[in-house]
């Protein structure tokens, strides 16, 4: 019988509260989200189709924060993407990439894939599966960040459809 897997307990909108970062929805974004600071108040615009994209929007909403807590101060080109190309575009910017790496170690932190890889020892289709249920992640932002994982070294894992 398998242990169950622990369940992550990051959650962005008590993070955003927390912060007193207003998060709204825009419709005329060019960008999947946004974070300014005026006056020292933070504020993130999601656009406005991620209300019917749960996953995608807890993935969003976590990348903004991730600005919030890391890039004080730094002022980054407006980067426009959407869901399609979303993590294809993200490795042309370090405050960006930066951002997503901060989002994803919350979302779905290491120790988390470390478990699933003792249990299962391996990654494959399946694993993937089960992992963005549990961390309600797209499966798409989960493969990035297990490709990211181990471009670095972190993990000597695959993420490959055939595992």
């Amino acid at each position: 019988m398998r242990t169950a897997l622990p369940t992550p307990t990051f959650d962005p909108d008590q993070v955003a509260e927390a912060e007193g970062i207003d998060v709204t929805y825009w419709g005329e974004l060019p960008s999947l989200g946004l974070y300014l600071r005026v006056g020292g108040q933070g504020f993130i615009a999601l656009h406005r189709e991620l209300q019917q994209d749960k996953g995608l929007r807890r993935v969003v909403l976590a990348h903004e924060l991730g600005h919030h807590m890391l890039h004080v101060g730094v002022f980054a080109e407006r980067f426009a993407c959407g869901p399609k190309q979303y993590w294809a575009t993200l490795r042309t910017s370090h405050v960006e990439m930066q951002a997503e790496r901060w989002a994803a170690e919350r979302l779905v932190p290491v120790t988390l894939i470390h478990e699933m890889c003792m249990r299962c020892c391996q990654i494959g289709p399946e694993q993937i599966t089960e992992l963005a249920e549990l961390t309600d992640v797209p499966e798409s932002f989960l493969t990035w960040w297990l490709e990211d994982l181990r471009d670095r070294g972190v993990l000597g894992v695959s993420s490959s459809p055939h595992g």
